[in-house]
């Protein structure tokens, strides 16, 4: 077993962590940000794109409208050219 750390971009010391088990990867993940601003750079994408991805979602009344977006975004952002399957929790 393998944990690599990845910055989430969401807040100072936000993370991603990526878990490898006999070749499987998974990516787990809570808010993150794909925009890098002035305190912190945008999450990082792992070299290899992971086969499961989780994101745990702050859900919230404001959150509702953007959920498809989110999971959307999400499983774009972490993989290099296929899409992987994607759990919210």
């Amino acid at each position: 077993m393998q944990v690599t750390a990845y910055r989430a971009g969401h807040v100072l010391g936000a993370c991603m962590f990526e878990i490898e088990i006999a070749g499987m990867r998974l990516l787990y993940t809570g808010d993150y940000s794909r925009v890098p601003d002035r305190h912190l750079s945008a999450a990082d994408t792992p070299d290899n794109p992971p086969h499961i991805g989780q994101q745990s979602l702050a859900v919230s009344a404001v959150m509702h409208a953007g959920a498809a977006f989110a999971k959307s975004l999400f499983s774009t952002c972490i993989t290099a050219q296929q899409l992987c399957p994607l759990v919210i929790s």
